[in-house]
């Protein structure tokens, strides 16, 4: 599958980025409420949502030596 291009618009693509955060975190609260209830369908989903977070997780928290001391992201 070919890369989509860059957005021309970084503000557009900033309030996507935040929507898609935002939606995300809702996922996360409805698939709880639904796994406590017992339903095994959100069992399934819990996983697709963690491979797409994991590498979010990984950049935001990243650390980089500079110098004597430390930059990080997030």
């Amino acid at each position: 599958m070919a890369e989509p291009p860059a957005p021309l618009d970084m503000v557009a693509a900033g309030r996507a980025h935040q929507a898609l955060g935002t939606a995300l975190q809702d996922d996360i609260a409805d698939l709880d409420v639904l796994q406590r209830a017992g339903n095994e369908s959100a069992d399934r989903a819990v996983p697709h949502i963690r491979a797409h977070l994991a590498p979010r997780y990984v950049r935001d928290v990243q650390t980089v030596t500079v110098g004597a001391g430390f930059l990080g992201r997030g």
